[in-house]
């Protein structure tokens, strides 16, 4: 006959409080899936695969979270297995967005407040200069913010004159805007006159 495995209360305690840990982690991955995209809808197995679960017991731990977040009013459930986060209207800004040469982005906010930080792979095809929805993503402790532009409402202008660039990184085309091509270029050309300046002073013999 197999003997029952009698109750050790010590291990059930550190087995359920492993238990626990693990949900918490799993359910705070799965609140920042969220907002870090807070304008598109996830299911269960898109929110796995971001995550790259593969074990089981943490798949599980998903689908509760998922359950816990929907009962908190967290995250909103569109359609059957489909979930978006809750729009809270205090965490949106509307305002003008300043692209620089890299890519990134800020949302220029008044002076008595800290412009925020667009990464340029939530800048969603805004262009400097368009008037924007931005969703703040994150508040840092030093007031830095960051955030995610999620509506273009006007484009500064309708024509744009620039080159093309593919980027592999993010799989889209940008365009480098031709005034800070031209920018660039003029740069490059005032230094090369300042070097050919220099060589005629110091190296050419001077002709009496």
């Amino acid at each position: 006959m197999n003997k029952k495995r009698k109750p050790n209360f010590a291990i059930d305690y550190i087995l359920m409080s492993k238990k626990k840990k693990t949900d918490r982690n799993i359910s705070g991955k799965v609140l920042r899936v969220f907002k870090e995209n807070p304008s598109k809808s996830f299911n269960y197995k898109q929110i796995v695969g971001k995550l790259k679960i593969t074990d089981t017991q943490k798949r599980n731990a998903v689908i509760k979270a998922l359950g816990q977040l929907k009962a908190q009013k967290i995250i909103n459930q569109t359609e059957p297995g489909k979930y978006v986060l809750h729009i809270d209207k205090s965490n949106y800004v509307e305002g003008v967005i300043e692209v620089t040469s890299s890519g990134n982005a800020y949302l220029l906010m008044p002076k008595e407040e800290k412009d925020i930080f667009i990464p340029r792979r939530n800048t969603n095809r805004s262009l400097d200069g368009d008037m924007v929805l931005v969703y703040q993503t994150k508040r840092k402790k030093n007031g830095k913010r960051e955030g995610e532009v999620v509506e273009i409402i006007s484009r500064a202008s309708k024509d744009y004159i620039g080159i093309l660039e593919k980027k592999k990184d993010f799989g889209e085309n940008f365009i480098a805007l031709a005034r800070e091509v031209y920018f660039n270029k003029f740069f490059s050309l005032c230094f090369i006159i300042y070097l050919v300046l220099i060589f005629r002073i110091f190296y050419l013999p001077v002709i009496d």
